[in-house]
Formats: structure tokens, sequence, C-alpha cells
């Protein structure tokens, strides 16, 4: 069998999808014949699509040794960096590029993003304009280069840029939430709710919009409003999981908890696996102190979707401090903390989960914590919360 047909073999059994097969075959092309460039870029895109990332950097290595000089290459080692926030291994490859061919816009709008991720921000701006000037009609790097201007605090020039991405852009769509975020920022609240609610009228098929609006009602206490463009938002999608969600918490906010947890149950029939809403609805069987085992259960399956997700390893503690296990619950806050640890709801479980345990003195700690650096919602709570504990060391 000669190589190129050892190499169409193993594009076959990627079709069928035998990805061993592929893999075994692609291999044995590459050993008779290590230039063949086709089986390298094969193998390393099913390694990436198995997640198998170090295998498939490995390949793309070796294909670099053999060609330095091959960008393509280097193109898909520098995203698969990307990919995995490697990002001083990715700029680098970035910049070989850009040396290999000045005019890659491609590459320079890369190491745009990732100067901005590292808070390198003047250097950021001066690639993104590179590839303005390059590409004026570049949107993402119009996005990135907004993003930058609002990370130095020229809001002023962050929005006329961000004004400038058309509505046929892929980023569109980010880019109205983000001037909508600005203006909130700034407290040009009408110009926020606008911005979005002249979105609608060019877009009104878009269900991604209706949510930004009506959460942006809902976080300023305008439960009415916010129902209003969700529900509007369901007209035109009766069956989005991102809508429903939405007013579900919505819902719940105004103390419709059963209508809440209707909707919710609804989302699942939809999407079994929508983390949120099993997260939701074992959480408030959790504060209601009922289903508890039923509970459990669906906060596991959320975490499944959700492995590191710190609101849904605290309802999971809560659910464990409910049914009296409390070294369990602890474990499962500590956790949760690793990964959320500033929400003040989270660090008063972690005070709750202490005073069962009677740890007072760790108790209090983590209720000052809450009083004093997290603004609760309910610091009266808390203090009356930490009162308790200290009549309770006095006490000892």
């Amino acid at each position: 069998m000669c190589i190129r047909d050892r190499y169409y073999k193993g594009q076959i059994y990627l079709d069928m999808g035998k990805t061993n097969e592929a893999i075994r075959a692609f291999k044995k092309a590459i050993k008779i014949n290590p230039d063949l460039e086709d089986a390298y870029k094969d193998l390393g895109y099913i390694y990436e699509s198995e997640k198998q990332y170090h295998r498939a950097e490995k390949v793309y290595q070796d294909l670099i040794k053999r060609n330095p000089d091959n960008i393509h290459a280097r193109m898909r080692l520098a995203n698969l960096y990307l990919r995995q926030e490697k990002y001083e291994q990715a700029l680098k490859e970035f910049r070989k590029i850009e040396e290999l061919d000045s005019s890659n816009t491609s590459a320079k709008l890369k190491i745009g993003v990732i100067l901005l991720k590292q808070k390198k921000i003047e250097s950021a701006i001066q690639k993104l304009q590179a590839v303005i000037h390059a590409e004026p009609d570049n949107a993402y790097a119009k996005y990135y280069l907004g993003v930058a201007y609002e990370e130095l605090g020229n809001n002023k020039k962050a929005i006329e840029i961000l004004e400038q991405i058309p509505p046929d852009s892929l980023l569109w769509e980010e880019s109205r939430l983000r001037l909508s975020l600005i203006y909130k920022k700034t407290k040009k609240m009408d110009k926020a709710y606008q911005v979005l609610k002249d979105a609608i009228l060019i877009k009104p098929e878009d269900p991604m919009l209706y949510v930004y609006l009506g959460s942006l009602y809902e976080e300023s206490g305008k439960y009415e409003e916010a129902e209003k463009y969700l529900r509007e938002g369901l007209k035109i999608q009766p069956t989005n999981t991102d809508l429903m969600f939405r007013l579900g918490v919505l819902l719940d906010k105004k103390k419709e908890k059963e209508k809440a947890l209707n909707i919710m149950r609804e989302i699942l029939k939809q999407d079994p696996r929508h983390a949120d809403a099993l997260n939701y609805i074992g959480y408030s069987y959790a504060e209601l102190g009922i289903k508890l085992d039923e509970a459990k259960t669906l906060i596991e399956r959320a975490l499944k979707e959700k492995p590191r997700n710190g609101y849904i390893l605290d309802s999971l503690a809560w659910v464990y401090y409910k049914m009296g296990k409390y070294e369990e619950a602890l474990k499962k806050i500590k956790q949760a903390l690793k990964y959320t640890p500033n929400d003040p709801i989270i660090n008063e479980h972690l005070g709750d989960i202490y005073r069962a345990l009677k740890r007072w003195k760790r108790a209090l700690n983590a209720y000052k914590n809450v009083l004093n650096k997290l603004n609760p919602e309910n610091p009266e709570k808390i203090r009356a919360k930490i009162k308790e504990v200290e009549e309770h060391i006095k006490a000892r």
C-alpha cells in the first residue's frame, strides 16, 4: 500500500467515525513519509477533537521541527495554546507567525487579544489598531479595541469604536451588550436601556437581546419592565431556555416561587441537562427543607455539567447542611469557595456550617468576613448571627 493510500484510508476511517483506526493509519503514513503534512494536520485535528491536547501539541511541534516556516502548523499550535489559556506559549507562536508573514492580520489580532487578557492594554491597543489599519472593517479588532479603551477608562472612545460594529457581524450582539454595560457603569441608565431596545428593533428575532434587556431591568429592580421584555422574547421563541431561565429567576425575585419552579421544570423538559435549572430546583428544595434526596440528585446532575461551578457546589453543601451532614457540607462549601471566593451567601453558608459544627471562632470569622468585606444583602441578619456566636464563645 502506497503512502497516499494509507493517508486516504485514514480519512475514510475518520469519516466513518473510527477514530482509533484513523489514528493508526495517519501514524503509519507519517512513519513512511515524515514530510506528509496532511497526515500531521489530520492527526492533530483528531487529538484536538478528542481533547488530547498534549498529543496534538506534539504532532504540530513535530511538523514545525521538520519545517520551521510552516505558518499553518504554527497557527494550529498557537490556537491550541490559546484554547488552553497558555497565553505566553500562544503569544510566542503568534509572534513567530508575524515574523514569517508581516501581513498576517489573524496573528496580529490574536496577539492583541492575548495582550488585552494580560492587561498590557497600551500594547494591545497598538496591535489592534494595526489590524484595523490593514482591515478597516475587521469587527473583531474593533470589538477588542473598544474593550481595551474601556479597560483604560476611556469610555467615550470605547463607545465610539463599539458603535462602528455593523449588525451583520457575529460580534454585534455582544457589542450592544458591552455598550449597554458601559452606559450602566457610567450611570446613564436611559442610554443603557435604549441601546438594547434599538438593537431589538433591528433584530427582533434575537432572543439574547431580550435576555440582556430583561436582566438589566431586573438588576435595576424594575421587575415589571423586565418581565415585559422577557415575555416578548418568549412570544417569538417560546421554548428558548435562556429566556425561560431568566423569567424563572425574575419570578423568584418577585416571590412567585411556585411559578418559578414550574418554569424550571419546563426547561428540563426542553433540556434535561440544563445545569442552572437543575441547580435552581435542587437549591430551592434545600431552602424549603423538602425532597432533600431529590434535591441532591438534581444538584449532582448539574455538577456533571458544570463541575467547577462554585454556586452549584454551594447548593450541594446546603443540601448536606439541611440533611444534618455537616462534615460533608463543610467539604463541599470549601470546594465552592475555591471557585467563588467572594460571594456573600456562600461565605455566610460557611459560617452556618461552622456554627452547626460548634466551631464558634471559625463561624465568627466567616460572618465577620461577610459583613466587613462582601457587602451582604441583609447585613442585619449577619450582625444577629455574629451576636449569637459571640454569646456562645463568652459562655464557654
